[in-house]
């Protein structure tokens, strides 16, 4: 609808309307579409007028339909692959009406079970976790790797910060190494043969980037304590601005579960974020008012990703806002630490255009 309007007032205007131009919030509730959900029997299941909502509140029950489609193909209870080979797609029919299914191995914590799925992304969400719970099922955990490269002012340091333990943070290093080793080693396989060569690469690869990986987060979690021990100094009124940000900073760079959100391939920039924060408040007195003047413009771009983000739904965040993520770290250490060196060439500028080409997407 949004895209018909747009072409017929452009055609009608002379300018250019795009579809993401509209603010649909804005269109009074009495003159939306009202859609309602009728089971095979005609009952109604649910009336709403987000369309987008109803299909997540009703999602289970589409589910289930869809996979009635293609009867004995779910199973639970897997710790190997087992499988055979998965198709990417199935074309059924319920009550004479076409669907889709998108089979799915899915992560149940202790186990993986086969589902019927009612989307691609969805499926393609699903994957990589019940891959990787497969891989830590078959595969000698590189634990002890890890431990060993985490050295006692490390443990005493993940004590001072006060935000996950040293058991979170070893098994939060092995997730992270596994996920490494899926994507190094091909990606998500969708065969047994493909499982089996990517079981071997893993066995081939987890023991050295786990140590790699440990031996980083140790520095990392040297550099957190460094840094939280230098905001702590800096407490007069005229610092707070400045100080309350970095603060944030770190809690958001050394978060549980950061290792693994971050991925082993950006280890070291977020040692690097964490020493841009300490070289910060280390000139912070010096340079105080021009730290608050460069913080407004990062801030700005910050909150920008964040009305991004919020605006689409949880399916639809991809890569791209991962990526402008990332560039707003490298500003921040371009703009408030300049000795630490950003990694890629940035600018406010750069980064407001990939705002505006992702707002565009949307």
């Amino acid at each position: 609808l949004r895209g018909a309007v747009a072409e017929a007032l452009t055609a009608e205007a002379g300018m250019a309307i795009r579809s993401t131009d509209f603010q649909s919030e804005r269109i009074p509730r009495h003159l939306r579409v009202t859609f309602a959900v009728s089971d095979t029997e005609g009952r109604i299941v649910g009336v709403g007028d987000d369309l987008a909502e109803l299909q997540i509140r009703l999602r289970g029950r589409t589910r289930v339909a869809v996979a009635s489609a293609f009867p004995d193909l779910e199973r639970t209870g897997i710790t190997d692959w087992t499988v055979g080979d998965l198709p990417r797609r199935l074309d059924g029919t319920v009550d004479d009406l076409p669907v889709v299914g998108f089979p799915a191995l899915i992560d149940d914590v202790t186990t993986v079970s086969l589902r019927i799925l009612t989307s691609e992304a969805g499926q393609a969400r699903a994957m990589p976790l019940a891959v990787r719970r497969l891989l830590s099922a078959t595969v000698a955990s590189p634990r002890r790797a890890v431990d060993g490269s985490i050295g006692p002012a490390a443990r005493l340091g993940i004590a001072r910060l006060g935000r996950f333990t040293i058991e979170e943070l070893i098994a939060d290093c092995v997730t992270a190494c596994l996920d490494h080793a899926i994507s190094a080693g091909g990606g998500v396989p969708w065969d047994e043969a493909g499982f089996r060569a990517l079981q071997a690469h893993t066995r081939a690869v987890l023991p050295g980037t786990a140590a790699d990986a440990g031996s980083t987060v140790n520095g990392i979690v040297a550099a957190a304590v460094k840094a939280a021990g230098r905001i702590d100094k800096l407490v007069t009124e005229e610092l707070r601005t400045s100080v309350l940000d970095a603060r944030a900073h770190l809690l958001r760079l050394i978060r549980p579960g950061f290792v693994s959100a971050t991925g082993v391939g950006r280890l070291d920039d977020v040692l690097r974020y964490v020493q841009g924060i300490d070289r910060r408040m280390e000139r912070l007195i010096a340079e105080v008012h021009r730290d608050r003047q460069r913080l407004i413009a990062i801030r700005r771009l910050e909150d920008e990703l964040a009305q991004i983000r919020s605006a689409r739904p949880p399916e639809q965040r991809t890569d791209d806002l991962v990526e402008i993520g990332w560039l707003i770290e490298e500003l921040r250490i371009s703009l408030l630490a300049q000795s630490i060196g950003a990694r890629v060439p940035v600018s406010e500028t750069r980064v407001l255009r990939e705002l505006v080409a992702a707002r565009d997407r949307r």
